[in-house]
């Protein structure tokens, strides 16, 4: 299927610069908190904490540049409202991202009870996830229909990343080992991290809507 933005290579690569600096600041928070439930603060965590500022900064500037061209370009308005939209949720996804970490390390969070498996899993959803999104970004300047075939999986993925944030909390919560106030800072981490996925998702929906749009 030809390019149907026109000649969009410019806004295409700072999308491809954004998607790339959103996934680095997401992977390494979630490499993070896995590092810290297993082994508590350490170097590693450390240099994962300075990556994920780093990645968001950059993807700020790189949310920054894309929104200056498409104020300056020659899209339809509707059509450039919508890429901004999504834009933003992707940017949305380091925020939140970056908000996970600093409130873990910033109260210091005693994690060790949480099942460090079932994070795990749940974590390489939301890789998997953020992934199959990136793809998607991608694919609509180049193919709309193979876009939209993603943003049926991304749903899937927030259910099964549902079911998995379910699991972990009612374990918790059936931990003898906590006493009630003890349990909340677990639920509320496990609780983030599944966030991630719906933010995910969201992005998905603005590129659900962008393609209904374009095509009328």
């Amino acid at each position: 299927m030809p390019n149907f933005w026109g000649k969009s290579e410019e806004i295409e690569t700072s999308f491809d610069n954004l998607t790339k600096s959103v996934k680095e600041c997401l992977f390494s928070t979630l490499d993070l908190i896995g590092e810290y439930i297993e082994n508590g603060e350490n170097e590693k965590v450390k240099n994962l904490c300075e990556i994920v500022h780093r990645a968001e900064s950059e993807a700020d500037e790189h949310r920054r540049a894309i929104v200056n061209k498409l104020v300056q370009g020659s899209l339809m308005p509707h059509t450039r409202e919508d890429l901004m939209k999504l834009v933003e949720e992707v940017d949305d996804i380091a925020d939140n991202a970056e908000k996970v970490m600093d409130l873990t390390l910033f109260i210091a969070l005693d994690l060790t009870q949480l099942n460090k498996e079932q994070v795990k899993k749940m974590n390489s959803q939301i890789k998997k996830q953020y992934n199959i999104l990136q793809k998607a970004v991608s694919d609509i300047f180049q193919d709309m229909s193979q876009a939209l075939g993603r943003t049926g999986q991304l749903e899937n993925i927030e259910s099964i990343v549902d079911d998995q944030e379910e699991k972990i909390i009612r374990e918790i919560g059936r931990n003898k080992e906590l006493e009630l106030a003890e349990k909340i800072p677990y639920q509320n981490t496990v609780i983030k991290l599944s966030d991630l996925a719906d933010t995910i998702e969201n992005a998905g929906d603005v590129i659900e809507i962008l393609i209904a749009t374009r095509r009328g």
